[in-house]
């Protein structure tokens, strides 16, 4: 039997009541409505056959032939404006047809409080499905429907179900998370040394090194050093997702989920190293977590047109590049760049970082390390991007030149930087138009900053591949170990004062009587 459309496939399973047919013989269209129906099935939820409807009412008529995922604007038209720095990705986040669907129409309409209700029953109905004690993919499902069923709260819905659904999904995860375990912290876990060599050597095993993160979270939640690589290594996935690929934004949530739950570790940890060095054990990123704290929650911010969210993030930030301003400067700069009434702030986070460096040159984010490739070559290139902004032609033509002295682009490891080269030179190539486009009053013809990828929904995100790849650059093995945990200079050893979570762990604002 074949169906010509979502609504009437839906529609026959409401009125008729009866088992929903075998895929067997469907069209893709269909087989992607079969697959959805599977998730939705499951009588534990008396609101089922309402959902289904409003469902009907969405998918009536949504478009499942989406275009192919891209990795950059497939509507670009090859100008300065349009030009971005090439990123690899060889992974994508594997989803079915329909639920790719839904995502997208979401992002593109993210106050849409019936999307995020269905989204949110789709995961909360998916986990349930999880019959085999907590696994990976109920805690992706109940971390996705806990944003999804939050968010229609916060757009206002009122059913009856959603606390009761919101909360299951928030037991799970509880427990899941291991109440009352005191962090501590292991490194070297295979899962940890499968992210670093994504993240360094290998990226098309992203999403591989994420999914043994979480396997090693569900065995040790208490681990704090699994909960920070959570948070950066989902940064870096969203962050350079293909262009229009809704999946970004799973990526965004597991990043905020895992730091805000990272950044309360860290706290306690150090707070006990300081009581007792020689009894526990420092945390030697404690002092980056800022730049893994802000990102995907200001990204989310952004998507849901948080005005009040995003500034309060804002001012979080800036307590973080107090502490570091050698590693926030860049976090900071980069999400400020596109925005013309933060850009100064931006640049003069920038700066801060240039002069942190000279001041204390010792800091590893100063410096170029095996997991950190070329941090000088990309930090330069990004700021030469500002210079052009601010219209500091010259000094933007000065930092350019660095490639050009033999002794410099021997120690940056210029001609082994595969992935920068080509931006390098062609700013070098076309200073004096790039800077042009900056200045005609027309922030729609911006150029995007080295460091930035554009999307279909929200701001550009920070890639990571151009710094932290090691590309064509070699490092003996001994280097290697010498660095594998390099703990952190003394001038940023310890936080001290934490800067305090200014929303919720997804990036909406806190009820003022909160704050």
């Amino acid at each position: 039997m074949r169906y010509s459309s979502i609504g009437s496939f839906l529609a026959l399973v409401l009125a008729s009541g009866v088992a929903h047919p075998e895929p067997a013989g469907l069209s893709v269209k269909e087989r992607a409505e079969h697959e959805f129906l599977a998730e939705m099935e499951g009588g534990e939820d008396r609101n089922g056959a309402r959902i289904l409807r409003e469902a009907v009412s969405r998918l009536r008529g949504l478009d499942l032939d989406l275009e192919p995922l891209s990795n950059q604007n497939p509507d670009a038209t090859g100008s300065l404006s349009d030009y971005e720095t090439y990123i690899p990705s060889t992974a994508v986040q594997h989803v079915p047809p329909l639920e790719r669907a839904l995502l997208d129409t979401y992002l593109s309409n993210p106050d849409d409080a019936v999307l995020a209700r269905i989204l949110g029953a789709y995961h909360v109905h998916a986990s349930r499905k999880e019959r085999r004690g907590t696994t990976v993919a109920q805690v992706k499902h109940d971390i996705y429907a806990s944003y999804f069923l939050s968010r229609a709260v916060d757009l206002g819905a009122g059913d009856r179900w959603i606390p009761r659904a919101l909360a299951d999904a928030e037991s799970r995860l509880r427990r899941a998370g291991g109440p009352g375990l005191i962090p501590m912290i292991e490194e070297g876990l295979p899962s940890h040394l499968g992210f670093i060599d994504a993240f360094n050597y290998d990226e098309g095993n992203r999403h591989v090194a994420v999914d043994g993160l979480l396997r090693e979270f569900i065995r040790q939640p208490n681990n704090l050093m699994t909960n920070a690589y959570l948070a950066a290594s989902n940064i870096w996935v969203g962050g350079e997702a293909a262009y229009n690929d809704a999946t970004m934004l799973y990526s965004f949530l597991l990043s905020s989920y895992f730091v805000v739950r990272a950044v309360q570790m860290a706290e306690v940890v150090e707070n006990a190293w300081l009581e007792d060095p020689e009894n526990n054990p420092q945390f030697r990123l404690s002092s980056i977590l800022g730049g893994w704290a802000i990102p995907a929650r200001r990204w989310l911010a952004s998507i849901h047109r948080d005005t009040e969210a995003v500034r309060a993030l804002d001012e979080e930030h800036r307590y973080w590049l107090a502490i570091n301003r050698a590693f926030h400067s860049a976090s900071i700069g980069l999400m400020m760049f596109d925005e013309p009434e933060n850009l100064m702030e931006g640049f003069g986070a920038w700066m801060a970082g240039f002069e942190h460096c000279q001041e204390v040159p010792g800091v590893r984010s100063c410096i170029d390390r095996p997991k950190m490739t070329f941090n000088r070559l990309s930090f330069t290139l990004g700021g030469v991007d500002y210079f052009l902004k601010a219209g500091q032609l010259d000094l933007a033509q000065y930092f350019l030149s660095v490639r050009r002295d033999p002794a410099l682009a021997l120690d940056f490891g210029y001609e082994d930087w595969d992935l920068g080269r080509e931006g390098w030179e062609h700013r070098e190539n076309n200073l004096t138009a790039i800077a042009a486009l900056y200045s005609n009053g027309d922030p729609g013809d911006d150029p995007t900053n080295f460091l930035l990828k554009s999307h279909k929904w929200g701001p550009n995100t920070i890639v990571c591949q151009t710094c932290h790849q090691t590309q064509s650059r070699v490092w003996s093995e001994e280097v290697i170990e010498q660095y594998r945990y390099e703990p952190a200079h003394e001038d940023v050893a310890v936080v001290g004062e934490w800067p305090a979570i200014t929303t919720t762990w997804y990036g909406a604002s806190l009820p003022a009587l909160s704050r």
